[in-house]
């Protein structure tokens, strides 16, 4: 390896290192369990109706032995996706899954205040704008009584069976209806509202409705969806407290457009004027729709600048992650975001600009957000200087040196904890900014925890020609400056470390060819 290479692994050095406390603890408490089961019946083509995967379904979560310690948890993963289910297909399976799961709990009583939390994965299904709507209603508690119905008329023939028919018709007669209907209004009547106070037996932690169409959606999904974000609260059923709310919204790829993101906004908005214990989605994942733009962030930036929650003191961030990948994002959405982030420092935790159009200029607004954020919270007599745990930026091609150097000061500010600029236009200069922001880091006493840094995919080792004076630099001169600047610093970090008693053990290679 040349010394010329040596030193720009010195620089990727100073972009990847990880800084870290040695009172840094572990998340997860000492007491608290936490184990997974799961039901798969992906790219299920086989059967021959709908009705027998949902037996199936169902027939598996009976079967579980759902049991955890005080405070523990179970995670359950459903994974019914790319099974051509229609919409009343997946209203059925869905209803029919979770009142399983709270019949299994009332009768057994074994969950200790345990939770089990529901994973829905419904993606590349034969949805429909119109079942999306049905199914964040259902969501909401508002039920369909047709589709209750037959919910409940099947899953009382295979609690009357012990093996799945395929073929076979269900009759039910005027007797039976009526017996079922008269079950349902009692279960309506003893469902109540709880505040969100005490220990939830059911949570539906996430649905996924990625990779199908609901382009051209009509007003039915748009007030469906404000309605969602609006929140409500935990719902509590023959003594089972259930959470149906999904906390984490996946729409990939979906066709939804700058409509759809002004309903998630507006419900976002009116959220923030209830009380505290209200529930909505928290992580809002968006990726893939390329028709959100600049139109739909600056509708989502909007919401999230204004939406303050009901206890202005309060740490929690209106929406955890937003996932806005490959959605045609420009730097006008991202100085949308900016904006918010600089007003409302606790808006967002985690953020995702990946696979834009996101340029310096862009770069450089969120850098000064975090930097004013980081501020703001100080003057509000907060101790933390972080307002975003995670910043995603990679393959904006357009995005270099000088954002690098913004964003670097947020880093150096501890406004940021994980940055991801992989792939970008960075150069050694955006490096070594990265290198001086690592140093003022460890020279902060009041940084507690870690900074994680990626650059990789960038090449550092080519600097634009700079000329003075109407003559130009070689490129043997650039190098050779670039080198002896990122050597200085390099020096400077481990010395510093080394007083410090950290050690930094890690290697890393050029992005640059091999030189001759």
């Amino acid at each position: 390896m040349t010394r010329w290479h040596h030193l720009l692994s010195t620089a990727l050095l100073l972009a990847l290192a990880t800084a870290a406390t040695p009172t840094q603890a572990s998340a997860t408490g000492a007491n608290q369990h936490r184990h997974q089961e799961s039901i798969q019946y992906s790219h299920t083509f086989h059967h021959s109706k709908s009705s027998t995967l949902i037996d199936l379904v169902v027939s598996d979560a009976r079967r579980k032995e759902f049991s955890t310690d005080i405070g523990g948890e179970i995670i359950l993963e459903v994974d019914v996706s790319s099974s051509r289910l229609d919409d009343e297909s997946i209203l059925i399976l869905v209803e029919r899954l979770v009142s399983t799961l709270r019949d299994d709990v009332k009768s057994r009583g074994n969950l200790k205040n345990g939770t089990i939390n529901v994973k829905l994965g419904l993606g590349m299904n034969r949805m429909s704008p119109v079942g999306a709507s049905k199914l964040f209603e259902w969501f909401m508690g508002v039920r369909d009584q047709n589709t209750t119905m037959l919910a409940t008329i099947s899953s009382a023939v295979l609690s009357n069976s012990n093996e799945v028919e395929k073929d076979d018709a269900t009759t039910v007669e005027a007797g039976q209806i009526e017996t079922i209907n008269s079950l349902q209004s009692n279960t309506t009547a003893s469902a109540s509202v709880i505040p969100v106070k005490e220990t939830v037996n059911i949570t539906v932690e996430e649905v996924d409705l990625s990779f199908m169409n609901f382009s051209g959606h009509g007003l039915q999904l748009l007030n469906s969806v404000r309605k969602l974000f609006e929140g409500g609260r935990i719902q509590t059923q023959n003594g089972v407290m259930m959470r149906l709310i999904p906390r984490v919204i996946k729409m990939e790829n979906s066709g939804v457009g700058p409509a759809f993101c002004r309903s998630i906004g507006r419900g976002i908005l009116n959220s923030a004027e209830t009380d505290a214990f209200v529930n909505r989605p928290r992580s809002l994942h968006l990726g893939g729709n390329c028709a959100i733009g600049d139109a739909g962030t600056v509708a989502l930036a909007a919401a999230l600048r204004l939406g303050t929650p009901p206890n202005k003191y309060t740490k929690d961030a209106l929406i955890d992650e937003l996932d806005l990948s490959s959605c045609n994002v420009g730097d006008a959405g991202a100085e949308a975001l900016a904006l918010a982030l600089a007003f409302n420092p606790y808006c967002l935790a985690l953020l995702d600009l990946s696979n834009n159009q996101v340029t310096d200029e862009g770069a450089k607004a969120l850098g000064r957000a975090l930097v004013e954020a980081s501020r703001v919270k100080f003057s509000r007599g907060d101790e933390s200087a972080l307002v975003l745990k995670e910043l995603v930026l990679d393959n904006n091609s357009a995005l270099g040196d000088e954002g690098a150097n913004a964003l670097a000061k947020a880093v150096a500010c501890g406004a940021i904890r994980s940055i991801s600029i992989r792939s970008c236009s960075v150069r050694a200069e955006g490096a070594a900014a990265f290198g001086k922001a690592i140093i003022s880091l460890t020279s902060n006493k009041k940084h507690r925890g870690f900074v994680s840094i990626d650059l990789s995919g960038n090449q550092f080792g080519t600097i634009k020609p700079r000329k003075k004076k109407g003559a130009a630099y070689s490129a043997t001169l650039i190098r050779d400056k670039a080198s002896s600047h990122i050597g200085f610093i390099g020096k400077s970090i481990q010395s510093r470390l080394k007083g410090a008693g950290v050690s930094m053990g890690i290697t890393a290679e050029s992005d640059d060819d091999e030189e001759n």
